[in-house]
């Protein structure tokens, strides 16, 4: 099994659970979770363009660009990651929800970012329309 796929069954495990156990997440809320999983813990940009419109996919767009005929050394590590929700607030069109993103590389020090991720109703779901960090 691929660990893009196993990841993906254990985030649908995982959300499954949380439903059975009583901690709703709205789906805005779900959508914003969702591309925090795909874009920063699997760093799949394909898989995070899916859940994306307008700015954020235009972004995400860029980067598949500018990483086209790029290949990443198999003995590349990813570093341990992790993140929280550190806040939601309603935006006119849409929902905002601030995330901190833990990110633990090996050897060296502990780095903490800040997400900012828009969410819209689209037409039949709810979409990453902007993202930002700091």
């Amino acid at each position: 099994m691929t660990s893009s796929r196993a990841l993906r069954l254990l985030w649908f495990f995982g959300m499954a659970l949380c439903l059975v156990a009583g901690c709703s997440v709205s789906p805005s809320e779900e959508t914003a979770r969702r591309f925090v999983d795909v874009y920063y813990l699997q760093i799949d940009l394909e898989e995070a363009q899916g859940v994306t419109e307008g700015l954020a996919r235009e972004k995400i767009e860029g980067e598949i660009r500018l990483k086209t005929g790029q290949t990443i050394a198999a003995d590349t590590r990813k570093p341990k990651m992790s993140y929280k929700k550190a806040g939601h607030q309603m935006d006119g069109e849409g929902e905002v929800y601030f995330f901190e993103l833990r990110i633990q590389p090996k050897d060296f020090p502990e780095i903490q970012r800040k997400l900012r991720i828009v969410v819209r109703k689209g037409e039949k779901s709810w979409k990453v329309t902007q993202f930002s960090e700091g």
